[in-house]
């Protein structure tokens, strides 16, 4: 087995995230350009904002800018014009097999997306025992339990967002907490069994 916590350390070197006493890390992930263009947008902001009162965050954008790269370019263009790209770290393409590492090598998964049909990737962060803050204009929220195993915020609010952030930075007993509860929600209801049971159970209906 490998040694996760040891992979995790290599992602914030490969990243240069810095430990917790100097900055917390959050990450987020990259979907449609025209989702995450918005999205990251907000999320740069929320940075910014926390930049302002002297709160060290860095944010971690993981996804290729090769499919997309005027969409790449604007983002790290919008970066620079809020002050804070030094605070902003953008990944690259993550391998799969390296996708986990990610999510525990960041204190929280912040997935701000809007109008987002559903959101796998906040499903494989809860898994991996990473705390999420999520849009409520994404379709995952409504699975979820604010307070309970997820941080929920509207969108287009980067002052609640940047609310939030202080909220699960500065309280590690209450991010636990919620990071447990969710992971043991994904790894007990959204399992592949628990899919096939569903389709299942579906068709024998459809059948009848």
């Amino acid at each position: 087995m490998p040694d996760r916590r040891a992979l995790c350390e290599a992602v914030r070197t490969l990243t240069g995230l810095p430990e917790v006493a100097t900055g917390r890390r959050f990450a987020t992930d990259s979907v449609t350009p025209q989702v995450t263009l918005y999205c990251s947008g907000w999320a740069s902001s929320c940075v910014s904002r926390l930049k302002s009162q002297g709160f060290p965050v860095r944010l971690l954008l993981a996804g290729s800018g090769l499919s997309f790269p005027e969409y790449f370019n604007t983002l790290k263009a919008l970066s620079t014009q809020l002050g804070v790209i030094q605070e902003v770290t953008f990944a690259g393409k993550v391998a799969d097999e390296e996708i986990q590492d990610f999510y525990c090598a960041c204190d929280a998964f912040l997935f701000p997306n809007e109008n987002q049909t559903w959101g796998l990737a906040v499903l494989e962060a809860m898994a991996c025992g990473c705390p999420v803050l999520v849009s409520s204009g994404a379709a995952v929220h409504e699975v979820l339990a604010d307070g309970e195993n997820a941080f929920l915020f509207p969108p287009r609010n980067p002052a609640t967002l940047a609310a939030r952030i202080q909220e699960i930075a500065t309280q590690p007993e209450l991010r636990a907490a919620i990071a447990q509860k969710g992971m043991d929600l994904v790894r007990t209801q959204f399992t592949w069994d628990q899919f096939a049971r569903q389709i299942e159970q579906v068709c024998t209906e459809l059948a009848r």
